[in-house]
């Protein structure tokens, strides 16, 4: 019989391939073990379900419990040595979004930090520039006057005047409580309207009961100009309105009609007049 290192070397070797073994649980040949075949195939099944502990290995792109291959380096796995990280800690780093130069910003940054760029944060001291705070949708309190800045200030008083807001053209006043409120009684108006020759025209809508007084003007050297008037106008809500003339122009007469205040001029042309009036006091 020849020995084993006669027999020629096999070149390919396949699945069904065997080796001869000797199966030691087997008595059959001698009380050593009896020698039987195994496949090539069998071996490595073998081999593979055996469990071992490998030591000074080199792994060259092993895959680990799946086809995928592992290209981390010794060094890179090593970084994770002695963390306490679990699978929900690289389930949030999976789920960032953010590139590589976004991340980079925040490097330096310091939370609570009073340098530019750190994090605002609810309890810290810092100082905000640059910021707008919309007072629709935040409660700003107890400011004192000193955070006023000078220049928005109309003046030296200590005290932010408070109020509640009132018609067009009215005149505020102070009541008891120290507010400034409106006063229907007192109450101011102005314009200009286009006023044809020798027609009453009608400027402007007075409201009654009130006492007025009234004063229309074409040019601004008004002491020597024909079409200036000025008139004391009571009116009462009825046809019953009284109209005492203070100044009238050779060239211009102030009327009414109803509540309706009305310019009559004659230059001979259309002009332009203006007009103004100021309502001292209810009847």
């Amino acid at each position: 019989m020849k020995r084993i290192t006669e027999y020629t070397n096999i070149e390919t070797i396949a699945e069904s391939d065997v080796l001869p073994i000797v199966d030691v649980s087997d008595t059959e040949q001698a009380s050593t073990g009896s020698t039987r075949k195994g496949s090539i195939e069998k071996i490595a099944d073998y081999l593979k379900a055996r469990v071992e502990t490998l030591t000074n290995k080199t792994l060259t792109t092993p895959k680990i419990n799946e086809d995928v291959t592992t290209t981390a380096t010794s060094s890179e796995l090593n970084k994770l040595d002695g963390t306490d990280v679990v699978t929900a800690d690289f389930d949030k780093l999976h789920d960032i979004t953010a590139t590589a130069s976004e991340i980079n910003q925040l490097d330096d940054v310091e939370v609570g930090g009073t340098g530019s760029g750190d994090i605002v944060t609810t309890d810290d001291t810092q100082t905000l520039t640059n910021k707008t705070i919309d007072g629709d949708d935040n409660t700003v309190q107890d400011l004192p006057y000193s955070a006023i800045k000078s220049t928005s200030r109309t003046g030296s008083d200590t005290k932010l005047v408070t109020g509640t807001a009132g018609a067009t053209q009215n005149l505020a006043y102070w009541d008891a409580n120290g507010d400034v409120v409106a006063s229907p009684s007192f109450a101011m108006g102005r314009g200009s309207t286009s006023c044809p020759h020798n027609t009453a025209t009608e400027v402007a809508a007075l409201v009654a009961p009130g006492f007025y007084i009234f004063n229309c003007w074409y040019a601004a050297n008004e002491a020597a100009n024909p079409y200036f008037a000025s008139a004391l106008i009571s009116v009462d809500g009825t046809t019953r309105s009284v109209v005492t003339s203070l100044q009238k122009g050779a060239s211009v007469t102030i009327s009414m009609n109803n509540l309706n205040v009305r310019i009559t001029q004659i230059s001979g042309t259309t002009l332009t007049m203006q007009w103004s009036y100021l309502k001292m006091a209810a009847n």
